[in-house]
């Protein structure tokens, strides 16, 4: 079933590549009309299986490269269209317009980009059999300010960290020295016994 999910959300990002070029290169704006729409209709469908969540264990590489390229068919999309629609008017207002609307564009899928892709290299770099924590948290912790923190153990068998929205843009990753144990008593038995000597060390 999931990999039958995979595959469709393959196609669209394709197809919509596949138009937006022909487009591109044959300047037909139908064609980046298409693109756009089934781009936008990817996203959003592949935003809602993800849960609403654009951070979590559910974008992955594979999910990230996907979704990536749905942003970025869009965005050149949205983009064309702006360049031509400013090109046909002899308005200043509408081509200001249009460079603003495709200034911040750009900048909004930098920056998503880039949530995208630091989620993916967290989620992948975990230790294999072990869970992707989300945590709540009801005091301010001197490595993140955020209402709630993602955590890991790593391949060097330490507790890493993700701090979603650092400064607003862009999450901040770091690790651990010692593990917090409402962090330890959330992971396999097996991964809590090799942490328990430090806890019982710092008690």
């Amino acid at each position: 079933m999931t990999y039958n999910l995979d595959l469709i959300h393959a196609i669209f990002p394709l197809l919509g590549l596949i138009l937006l070029l022909a487009g591109l290169k044959s300047s037909h704006k139908n064609f980046i009309v298409t693109a756009l729409w089934l781009s936008l209709i990817a996203i959003v469908l592949h935003y809602r299986l993800s849960g609403g969540e654009i951070l979590g264990s559910y974008f992955d590489y594979l999910h990230t490269t996907i979704y990536s390229i749905n942003l970025l068919v869009l965005v050149i999309s949205v983009i064309y269209l702006l360049i031509n629609f400013s090109r046909e008017t002899n308005s200043s207002v509408v081509r200001y317009g249009a460079g603003f609307v495709a200034a911040i564009s750009i900048t909004s899928i930098l920056i998503l980009l880039g949530n995208l892709w630091i989620n993916a290299c967290f989620i992948d770099s975990r230790l294999p059999g072990t869970p992707i924590l989300q945590v709540a948290t009801s005091e301010k912790l001197d490595y993140c300010s955020y209402s709630h923190v993602f955590y890991k153990v790593n391949h060097e068998g330490k507790i890493s960290y993700m701090c979603p929205n650092h400064y607003g843009l862009l999450p901040s990753v770091g690790h651990l020295d010692t593990a917090p144990e409402y962090i330890v008593k959330q992971l396999p038995s097996l991964l809590q016994t090799k942490f328990q000597p430090a806890l019982n060390g710092e008690k």
